[in-house]
């Protein structure tokens, strides 16, 4: 019996051990919620006492079991159901217990957020919005909406009142590089009492601004900011939204949250795409071009940022060899890559990059390898090439001299790139270029650069590479527009000057002509113009702007960049012999950029040879031929310091301007000199001068020029009387005689002009009706 109760008690401790596990294992389970560590301990320490207590009430029962002189068969019966009552028993208390536990702590996690529920945060897009119209010069234009403001006036201590204004001319540093603007410059002002540009709350300000379906693989949409204290210079703020929408405006909105206040620019950028990039290694995808990764293996550098952009280039090659002798050679280009890296070190194994280069047009489309001097390559199908994989990549040059695409003679890759703030492109020597793909293909960097580009030139250039490439990177920040001045038909001196880019040029015309204007002169040629670049108009001639000598307008691609304004003519007898008045609008500007051509290095030389041959031959002539062209020289140096100044003004075009004249006043009545003529009676009475007017003819202008009368009072007597010549004659002979003196002899003046315009028959007239007046007044 002994072995019996040791065996009993040796299972209750196992079950009291068991029943010990289970608790901590409820306890760990149950951990997430708020006991403390005391009360853990307190309720495990209660655990193991109630086993040790149930241990020592079996062993009470088994010495109760020894002392009965029952069967033996039976009492051991009995000792099994009792010990699997205990189990049992153990079981359901412990049972009990644990959801006990769970039913005493659980609500008390979950009773706080019932009795006191979380306010869910309010998104500041879900905020009442108002609208806000452009004031200018202290009027609210009602058609004219600027921006949308989104705020909760609850959290304003006073009702607040916001100003809208529209900036004309931004400032030159608004744009950076490969920078567009794509929206209207707008000013945002507190007129309430508090003003200031800090808020006591944060607002949300939407601007509407211009998006373009093909911008948005290749750009993205920031908001820069530029606030009203010393600080001029602008930042890129945060935006909530890209593709905001209003039913009140069609435009696409972009939405930031702001706690300050002050002028806002939607610019759109190069497509940015940031990666981290350990030890491990990791690959740069393009989001703007899936063709273009950047692989860096493991252990290829430490712990670096790297920003990749990709600008795009295509368009503009075909358009540059047609425009610049000097890039004649070049056939295709790939896209020019700007990296950043946030160290300059050399990286530990080359760095992978591929990117699309454009095949030769003129090469079928079987890609083909050669080995160069000093490389090896092999050549592979097409259609087992697996794309983007620069493993399984054809090498198709090893050297700079390399050529591929079928005949040797025809083409050449060339890979150059620049670093920081240069702006002389290098080309990469004893790279390897292998081709992935027909129009991809794959560079290993040794090192980081900023910028990349790989070009397809001719065999043999004739001029440098180099010289190329830098003309290639101006020539994407170059837009080609067009500049259109017309007249409204209604008012002819109310102008408008629209700048447009070409491409746009017959959708702008036929706008203004839905506006109520017309031509009077063809558009300026096409003109090279940078984003931002700002015009000047001046006009020329018997035309002016009315209140100002100048007019100053910015061109940007992506606005309407139309300025409207009155003109008049500067003199109102000017140009008499002409039915309208005439003048020139001329136009200046300064480009950001400019692009120079080169001249063939072959001509340059024959020039040169034939300038030697020219200077013996003449060397003798000189002196004599000197003299003579004494006079051309001096007209050819004024022409040509008359050409220096337009240029260092930056003149971009000129554009004739005309103005229809006024319809002349109606005739005077005839009786206005009548009853302003006092006569004086003699040779010059007013019998006499009525005779004479209706006895001369067209020789009347001459007449009135021999007795000085001026040109313009001519012009404003025919203008008085356009169709009665009789009236304009006496018209103008009593205005010669109201301008003689007394004392002046005019019998002898008049007299002397008939005869030297041809009329000494009426002069000889006169004298006879003079010396008849006197008889008839002595008899």
């Amino acid at each position: 019996m002994a072995a019996e109760a040791e065996k009993a008690a040796a299972e209750a401790a196992a079950l009291a051990e068991e029943v010990a596990n289970q608790v901590e294992k409820t306890d760990e389970k149950l951990k997430g919620y708020e006991d403390t560590e005391e009360e853990r301990i307190q309720k495990t320490k209660e655990d193991a006492e109630e086993a040790e207590r149930q241990r020592e009430e079996n062993d009470r029962k088994q010495t109760e079991e020894d002392s009965s002189k029952e069967d033996e068969s039976s009492q051991e019966d009995k000792k099994d159901e009792e010990t699997e009552k205990i189990v049992e028993s153990d079981e359901e208390n412990k049972k009990d217990a644990i959801t006990e536990k769970q039913n005493e702590e659980k609500p008390k996690k979950i009773e706080t957020p019932v009795s006191s529920p979380r306010k869910a945060k309010e998104s500041p897009l879900d905020w009442p919005y108002f609208l806000l119209n452009i004031t200018q010069d202290g009027e609210e234009y009602e058609d004219d909406i600027g921006c949308i403001l989104r705020y909760n006036i609850d959290n304003f201590p006073i009702s607040p009142k916001f100003q809208c204004s529209l900036v004309t001319e931004p400032s030159a540093t608004l744009l950076g590089d490969s920078e567009e603007l794509v929206s209207d410059v707008l000013t945002i002002e507190r007129v309430d009492e508090q003003g200031g540009d800090k808020l006591e709350t944060p607002i949300v300000v939407a601007i509407p601004y211009t998006s373009n379906a093909r911008m948005l693989a290749t750009r993205e949409y920031v908001v820069k900011f530029l606030s009203q204290g010393e600080d001029q210079e602008w930042k890129i703020i945060p935006t909530l939204s890209t593709e905001g929408s209003y039913k009140e405006l069609k435009s696409s909105f972009a939405e930031c949250r702001v706690t300050r206040i002050g002028t806002y620019a939607v610019v759109s950028r190069l497509s940015q795409d940031r990666l981290t990039i350990s030890k491990k290694g990791g690959v740069v995808k393009s989001s703007a071009d899936n063709r273009i990764t950047v692989t860096y293996p493991p252990k290829a550098c430490t712990l670096i940022s790297v920003t990749l952009r990709v600008q795009p280039a295509e368009s503009v090659v075909t358009e540059l060899k047609e425009r610049m002798r000097h890039c004649s050679d070049l056939i295709t280009a790939s896209p020019i890559i700007h990296m950043t890296h946030s160290t300059k070190k050399p990286f530990e194994k080359p760095v992978t990059l591929t990117i699309p280069c454009p095949p030769n047009p003129n090469k079928s489309s079987t890609p083909g390898a050669a080995n160069s001097s000093g490389g090896s390559g092999r050549s592979e199908k097409t259609n087992t090439q697996q794309p983007l994989r620069p493993e399984g990549a054809v090498v198709i040059r090893a050297t700079k001299s390399s050529i591929f695409g079928g005949d040797p003679s025809n083409d050449s890759l060339h890979v150059l790139f620049r670093q920081g703030n240069s702006a002389v492109w290098n080309e990469l020597d004893g790279v390897e270029i292998k081709q992935v793909r027909k129009d991809v293909v794959a560079v290993e960097l040794e090192q980081p650069v900023d910028r990349l580009v790989v070009l397809r030139m001719t065999a043999e250039p004739r001029y440098p590479i180099q010289n190329i490439t830098n003309t290639f990177e101006k020539a994407l920040q170059i837009k080609y527009a067009n500049i259109i001045l017309q007249h409204r038909e209604d008012d002819p001196q109310q102008v408008a000057v629209l700048c447009v880019p070409s491409k746009q040029l017959e959708g702008a015309l036929r706008r203004l002509g839905n506006d109520g204007y017309e031509a009077q002169a063809d558009p300026s040629p096409e003109i090279p113009m940078t984003e931002g670049q700002e015009i000047t108009l001046k006009f020329n001639g018997n035309i002016k702007i009315i209140g100002r000598e100048e007019m100053k307008f910015t061109f940007y691609s992506h606005k309407r960049n139309l300025v409207e304004f009155s003109v008049t003519e500067t003199n109102r007898f000017g140009n008499y012999s002409s039915s309208e008045y005439r003048g020139m609008a001329e136009f200046y500007g300064i480009p950001k950029i400019t692009l120079q051509d080169m001249e063939d290095p072959e001509e340059v030389l024959l020039k040169e040879a034939e300038a030697k041959a020219a200077e013996k031959e003449n060397k003798g002539d000189k002196k004599d031929e000197k003299k003579g062209k004494g006079q051309k020289g001096q007209d050819k140096d004024k022409n040509k310091d008359q050409s220096d100044k337009e240029t260092s003004q930056g003149l971009l075009c000129k554009i004739p301007v005309t103005l229809p004249k006024a319809e002349p006043d109606p005739p005077l009545p005839p009786s206005r000199y009548r009853t302003t003529a006092i006569d004086i009676g003699g040779i010059v009475s007013n019998t006499n001068l009525k005779w004479l007017s209706s006895e001369l003819g067209n020789e009347w202008e001459s007449l009135a020029t021999y007795l000085g009368i001026k040109r313009s009072r001519v012009q404003s007597i025919k203008r008085n009387n356009p169709s009665k010549q009789d009236q304009q004659i006496l018209d103008m002979l009593i205005t010669w005689r109201s301008q003689c003196p007394k004392s002046y002899n005019k019998e002898k003046k008049i007299c002397s002009a008939l005869t030297r315009c041809g009329r000494y028959d009426l002069a000889e007239e006169l004298r006879y009706r003079e010396e008849e007046f006197e008889e008839g007044n002595d008899d």
